[in-house]
């Protein structure tokens, strides 16, 4: 999986980011549901690799959407002290 484009934390990235996760289990639309699937084996191969996508997905989704609060954050206080 490659590393979304950066657009600086804007509502673009998470949308960059997105499609990066869609495009990398594009070829295998049916394995999807198994990244959350409950009925995982407890141990084994088939849980240690669920494990590593949902570690990435969550890394993912976590820094996009730090980027893109940061952005809003800083989009606000810059509106707060415009007093728009």
């Amino acid at each position: 999986m490659s590393a979304a484009p950066s657009r600086g934390g804007s509502t673009g990235h998470a949308i960059d980011t997105l499609a990066e996760i869609f495009a990398a289990v594009e070829h295998c639309r049916y394995a999807w549901p198994a990244l959350y699937d409950p009925a995982l084996p407890p141990v084994g191969e088939t849980r240690d690799a669920v494990n590593l996508y949902r570690g990435r997905l969550a890394t993912m989704g976590a820094a996009g959407a730090a980027q893109l609060l940061t952005h809003v954050g800083r989009r606000g206080a810059a509106l707060r002290a415009t007093g728009e």
